[in-house]
């Protein structure tokens, strides 16, 4: 190889590095950053993209490594698109309740849908998130993992989930309030969003609910009665579609 050809490939691979670094770190910081809109997850598709690109680009002189990658890759499109399963909705639920409480404690940022920190309808969305691609990883269902990656990626609020957007949800009553809500009526992972659609707390079981609540500027778990606004409120009862009726 002649010394141009070496220096023209030499000013690649350390353009290819330096933009590789450039992805990475920028991925870091849309991971560490919580609030989660349209603009913020198109970035990140792109970064990881990007990033993979150069990586490929980097390895293109180790063919095993570049198979690997390439091999890994193909598998792990073809596992998300697997056909639809039978989900055990017992399990489902219980991974649900389990992602849920993770979050408690957790900053309230309006906005927020990861688990640094959330709002009410992040807290509601990203526990399912995380439920549907843990389910879907423990049992090998691809299909979950896929409604994981799209759930994360079509936004909703909770006057949207309210209103059964895109048939995510289904709404199964509505209440004069949770503190006056008959609690044998509802199950583990079933959710509440006030009438005005302004804010929604989760169903945990024996009379708990969690919710991400903007007055104390926190993930919280209330056992009812609460002496709150958000317990005394007018709400429809609400049910992701994977649970059933």
């Amino acid at each position: 190889m002649s010394e141009s050809k070496k220096h023209t490939v030499g000013v690649l691979v350390k353009s290819a590095q330096v933009r590789l670094y450039i992805a990475l770190a920028g991925i870091g910081v849309l991971l560490f950053y919580p609030v989660r809109n349209t603009l913020v997850r198109l970035l990140f598709v792109f970064l990881m993209m990007a990033a993979w690109a150069c990586v490929l680009y980097l390895s293109r002189s180790k063919r095993k490594i570049r198979y690997a990658i390439i091999g890994l890759t193909l598998f792990a499109v073809l596992f998300c698109c697997m056909p639809e399963r039978r989900i055990d909705e017992g399990k489902l639920r219980e991974e649900y309740v389990r992602s849920l409480l993770r979050y408690e404690l957790k900053p309230y940022i309006w906005g927020g849908e990861s688990f640094f920190a959330v709002d009410c309808s992040g807290l509601i969305r990203q526990g399912f998130v995380d439920a549907n691609l843990i389910y879907g990883l423990k049992t090998l269902d691809g299909a979950c993992v896929r409604k994981a990656i799209l759930l994360w990626w079509q936004d909703a609020s909770a006057k949207a989930m309210r209103d059964e957007d895109r048939g995510q949800t289904k709404r199964l009553m509505e209440a004069v309030s949770i503190n006056e809500l008959d609690q044998n009526l509802v199950r583990p992972g079933d959710f509440a969003v006030t009438q005005s659609g302004v804010h929604c707390l989760a169903y945990l079981g024996e009379g708990n609910w969690i919710q991400a609540d903007p007055s104390s500027r926190k993930v919280t778990i209330g056992r009812v009665p609460v002496d709150s606004g958000w317990f005394m409120q007018q709400v429809y009862i609400m049910r992701w579609g994977e649970f059933g009726k």
